[in-house]
């Protein structure tokens, strides 16, 4: 598969891209990585034969990856400005029709995008419970996590140790193959991590609860059976104003990182998602 790769700035810096049909205006999926993370852990949908049908395009977020660091951390770490960043990249792009895939972090600012950019069609969000961001909320969504996990989410540096304990969340195997992983937690920015950590805790943001409970969008979520961090009991008990086949998916023998660790499953599924909400 060609992709293609570039950059295109924004008001917080450069941000690199990782594009499948670059010259081509057929409806897109602009996938989002989570915390700590990037565009390649797309890797599997960017290199499938899924992503010569539709135009998939897979960002590096503000402080992650290719990506330059924000010009204004405390503006652009948290939900909403990272929804914002990536509004302009879809602006830019001139995307008319496109759905958003976002993980974990990316899923939260999906569901940010869904009034402040045009041209969605549909949502996929994937390791992402919608909350209400308050301490009620988070505990609602999230389950509760090994302490030494919980401190690395918004801790600013990671030792090659502790990033490899992250990203062992992340699809992170221990293998040769995926150490590029752990180099990826350890580049982050220390400031996307901590800044966006404590945005949560200050309420920074929209009550996802009601997005999802509003929007005439179909939502579409898929999720890990196993994944220790998040309450899917919670997530099937939410009201949704249009929940894609009205179905929660859990894919067996997974955790919080489907799209590495069930690539072909989420394929199929982001397939039959992206079948059904675009144009004719």
């Amino acid at each position: 598969m060609n992709c293609y790769h570039y950059q295109i700035s924004t008001s917080q810096g450069n941000i690199s891209v990782w594009d499948s049909n670059p010259k081509e205006k057929e409806f897109a999926a602009v996938m989002i990585h989570a915390n700590s993370a990037s565009k390649e852990f797309f890797s599997n949908q960017m290199n499938s034969e899924l992503a010569s049908k539709y135009r998939f395009i897979a960002i590096d977020l503000p402080g992650h990856g290719e990506s330059e660091h924000a010009i204004s951390p405390e503006d652009t770490y948290s939900f909403p400005g990272y929804a914002k960043v990536v509004s302009e990249v879809v602006n830019n792009l001139d995307l008319q029709n496109f759905a958003v895939v976002g993980w974990s972090l990316g899923g939260h600012i999906a569901l940010e995008m869904i009034d402040r950019v045009k041209g969605i069609s549909g949502v996929l969000i994937t390791g992402t419970p919608p909350i209400q961001l308050s301490p009620e909320g988070i505990s609602k969504g999230f389950r509760q996590m090994p302490e030494e996990v919980l401190k690395l989410i918004g801790k600013e540096e990671l030792t090659e140790e502790e990033s490899r304990l992250f990203m062992a969340g992340a699809g992170y195997d221990g293998s040769e193959e995926k150490e590029w992983m752990v180099q990826c937690g350890m580049k982050t920015h220390g400031l996307a991590r901590k800044l966006m950590f404590s945005s949560i805790g200050q309420g920074v943001g929209k009550d996802e609860t009601e997005i999802v409970a509003q929007t005439k969008l179909p939502i579409a979520v898929i999720g890990g059976e196993n994944d220790p961090g998040i309450n899917y009991d919670y997530i099937k008990g939410l009201k949704f104003g249009n929940l894609w086949r009205e179905q929660v998916f859990l894919i067996k023998g997974c955790g919080h990182a489907v799209v590495q660790e069930a690539p072909s499953e989420f394929s199929r599924l982001l397939a039959e998602f992206l079948k059904d909400i675009a144009p004719n």
